[in-house]
């Protein structure tokens, strides 16, 4: 059986981007940024009442994922229309460092939004760092979505390269590398690698 999914209203990217700004100067902030590009496909091919309908399930699938992986000094946002969804990790982070936990709390999240919407999913983050001026929220998800596709890359590349010096060059292995290098992973996280956990 599905999970419930949690609908409360999120705050819109003003209100998030204001907080920010306001956050005393410390560590770096991750900042997570999530997109839905199966939004503006609906826009264009079955019209905007399809669309808003798909953003409404969208927002239900983004608060029961964050509901489950952030703290309760975490922000999150989301503005209506849009297809990007927004978290800042401003609880303190583990042990691991700032790349890790932000690494972790994107792929949950993203992971758990597959399995709701069935569909794709596709995240990244990047840092604000203290006392920098806070850039434009186009610049910010632009930043942290281009982390992710980089990030993504690299992973396929050395999960290609990985099973190329384990198994013999036959073609049966060729297509089983092949396989393995295109399962899909949100944030660069493996789906079937354990995940630490953000809650606590």
């Amino acid at each position: 059986m599905r999970a419930r999914e949690r609908h409360v209203p999120l705050p819109r990217s003003a209100t998030f981007l204001a907080r920010l700004a306001g956050v005393p100067a410390g560590g770096s902030v991750p900042v997570l940024a999530v997109r839905l590009p199966e939004l503006e496909r609906i826009a264009w091919r079955r019209g905007i009442r399809a669309a808003r309908l798909a953003e409404r399930r969208a927002i239900g699938a983004f608060g029961t994922a964050v509901a489950r992986v952030l703290r309760a000094a975490d922000l999150v946002a989301h503005d209506r229309g849009s297809d990007v969804f927004l978290c800042a990790l401003l609880a303190p982070t583990r042990e691991d460092g700032v790349p890790a936990d932000a690494r972790a709390a994107l792929a949950r999240i993203t992971l758990t939004m597959q399995a709701a919407l069935r569909g794709s999913v596709e995240g990244g983050w990047t840092t604000l760092e203290p006392r920098a001026p806070l850039p434009p929220l186009a610049t910010l998800v632009e930043r942290a979505l281009v982390r992710g596709a980089q990030e993504r890359e690299r992973y396929a590349f050395f999960s290609t390269t990985s099973c190329a010096r384990r198994w013999p060059r036959s073609a049966a292995t060729s297509r089983r590398c092949s396989t393995r290098a295109a399962i899909p992973t949100s944030g660069g996280a493996s789906c079937g690698s354990p995940i630490a956990s953000r809650c606590g």
